[in-house]
C-alpha cells in the first residue's frame, strides 16, 4: 500500500475508469483510504481502458493507469507492473442466469457450459481473470 501511495503521489496524471463504474468508484474510495484523495483527484483522468485510457498511458499522457487486468494486458505500449495489494483490491464477480421464460434455454446453457468449462481456465487466466477459490 505504501508503494502504491508513493507512485500515485509522484504521478503527473493517473488514468482510471469513470467513478460511476464499480472499479472507478472503488479507486476513488481507495485514494481516500490511502489518505491522498485530495492531492491525487485533480490529476485523475477518467477514461475507460478500452476507450483510450490504456493508450493515454502508452503515449505518456498519464504516468499510471489503474484498470482491470483483463482490460489492459494486451494494450501495446504499456507494461503491467502488478496487481493492487490485497488490502487495496476489489474484485469483480461474474455470474450467469437464464430468465425462466427464455425461449433459448438450451443455447444459453450451452454458452454457460462453454465459458465455465474447466479446460478453459488457463485461457481465462491468460486473459487476466482470476478464478474464485470455490470454482477450482
Amino acid at each position: 500500500a505504501d508503494a502504491v501511495r508513493a507512485a500515485l503521489l509522484d504521478a503527473r496524471a493517473v488514468a482510471f475508469p469513470d467513478p460511476t463504474t464499480p472499479s472507478g468508484g472503488h479507486l476513488l474510495r481507495m485514494l481516500d483510504q490511502l489518505g491522498i484523495g485530495e492531492k491525487v483527484r485533480p490529476r485523475v483522468i477518467n477514461k475507460a481502458a478500452i476507450n483510450g485510457g490504456g493508450e493515454l498511458v502508452a503515449r505518456g499522457e498519464a504516468d499510471l493507469g489503474l484498470y482491470l487486468l483483463s482490460e489492459v494486458n494486451r494494450i501495446d505500449g504499456i507494461t503491467v507492473v502488478g496487481l493492487l495489494p490485497p488490502a487495496l483490491q476489489s474484485y469483480v464477480d461474474y455470474a450467469a442466469a437464464i430468465p425462466s421464460d427464455s425461449p433459448h434455454v438450451a443455447s444459453s446453457m450451452a454458452l454457460i457450459r462453454f465459458v465455465t468449462d474447466p479446460s478453459r481456465w488457463p485461457q481465462w487466466q491468460a486473459a487476466g481473470f482470476e478464478l474464485a477459490a470455490d470454482a477450482k
